[in-house]
């Protein structure tokens, strides 16, 4: 028995050496990988990507990272097909209208088994929670967009409007109907009006994004996150679509408003024909092209003075995902993970005027004290923080709202019957 154990050792000791040979070989002859990354946004952030993608490539020896500018016309097809195909690029980025369809259609990898410990808190919560669905987080956000309420204090100031509404902003319905009858005046007495109290957004989609703005700022929103349930018409939904429907009946905004681009709006506002206006933190970029020089300024998207609300405020985000057809999930991830650093996110955002996600990027310069950025990063940390619903239906969910919305501006129906609808 003994002389067998040692020969079994003595046999075990001899192949030492070729297990180890045949180690080392298999490990020479391991294949490069090749990871894929797409993405929508082809401008002036690539240069930010360049260099994310040659730090993990140093990091990660034999791994080449593929970089693809898709255009944004043809984005969501391209991975529709992608996944129809079994398919999908390693990392891809999406934004608020497409994290559910994708998410529904089994595109996304869920990342929390993967992600390193302690990546969550470098984020604001209600950022990270934008590329979370059903409880798995799927995506991480790398750039953000807030919507907030535009003011020209010029014309509040010449109104008549008092300080501290001219410091801070409106911020109840009562306060902007106060403020945009205020401002809505014929300058030179010919009986036309030449400068209205407010640039309303109701006639295209952005109608919709700006109404659920609204609602999302009282605490509610079109629907329940988490059930799905529709809530567009609770008190606080209702409240919203009336306080723009006063707007507009009033003869407080400009005429036209339903078949305006949006795009036109914001240059009314950015010209000084209108006194205030609700949208994403972008419109800046506008009114500084439109070179006035007014001192513009900027609040938390309001709310109604008579109901109760935890006040929110709505996102636009953009996430990196990984592919749920991915032969390398953790290099994917890892991939992930260098594109949500401190480094990129930070060269990005400042490259693109994006508002950062990330705590340590957000609380310095050169957002953190960069003349309205202070109020853009907050609306993003308010409790209520969100962006569209997380649901295959968005897009029809936006398109069944704006229907209400017009129903409403055009009197077929009160805002409590259309929203009911």
């Amino acid at each position: 028995m003994k002389k067998k154990l040692v020969l079994v050792l003595c046999l075990a000791l001899m192949l030492v050496p070729f297990a180890i040979f045949a180690g080392g070989a298999t490990e020479g002859a391991a294949e490069d990988v090749n990871l894929t990354v797409f993405r929508w946004d082809a401008g002036a952030g690539r240069p930010a990507y360049e260099a994310a993608l040659t730090r993990f490539e140093a990091a990660n020896p034999g791994v080449t990272v593929e970089l693809s500018d898709v255009p944004w016309g043809e984005y969501v097809d391209s991975m529709v097909k992608f996944q129809m195909a079994g398919d999908l690029p390693d990392v891809f980025t999406q934004y608020d209208a497409s994290i559910g369809s994708f998410y529904a259609m089994g595109a996304l990898l869920p990342l929390d088994d993967l992600l390193p410990a302690g990546l969550r808190e470098e984020f604001y919560p209600g950022q990270w929670e934008l590329g979370v669905v059903n409880g798995e987080t799927v995506g991480v956000t790398f750039r953000n967009g807030a919507h907030v309420f535009f003011y020209n204090k010029d014309m509040l100031r010449a109104a008549g409007l008092p300080q501290n509404i001219i410091d801070n902003g409106p911020r109840t319905y009562d306060e902007i109907l106060m403020a945009a009858e205020a401002c809505t005046i014929d300058k030179d007495g010919n009986g036309t009006i030449d400068q209205y109290g407010f640039s309303d957004n109701y006639g295209d989609e952005e109608g919709y994004h700006q109404l659920r703005s609204l609602m999302m700022a009282a605490g509610s929103g079109p629907v329940d996150t988490t059930t799905f349930k529709a809530t567009m018409n609770d008190a606080k939904g209702i409240a919203a679509l009336q306080f723009l429907v006063d707007l507009n009946t009033k003869g407080y905004v400009p005429a036209g408003s339903l078949t305006k681009d949006n795009n036109l709006k914001k240059e009314e506002f950015a010209n000084g024909l209108t006194a205030m206006i609700e949208g994403g933190n972008w419109i800046e970029a506008t009114v500084t092209a439109a070179g006035l020089g007014f001192d513009l300024g900027v609040t938390y998207v309001p709310y109604p003075d008579n109901i109760a609300s935890s006040q929110g405020a709505s996102a636009a985000f953009v996430a990196h995902s990984v592919g749920s057809t991915t032969k390398n999930p953790e290099l994917a991830t890892a991939l992930v993970v260098e594109l949500s650093s401190k480094e990129f996110i930070g060269e990005y955002c400042t490259i693109q005027n994006f508002l950062p996600p990330r705590i340590d990027v957000a609380t310095t310069d050169p957002f953190y004290q960069k003349g309205l950025w202070p109020t853009y990063i907050g609306a993003t940390t308010l409790p209520k923080y969100g962006a569209l619903p997380k649901h295959p239906k968005v897009v029809e969910l936006s398109k069944i709202m704006q229907i209400a919305i017009e129903k409403a501006m055009m009197g077929q129906s009160t805002p409590k019957e259309a929203l009911d609808e």
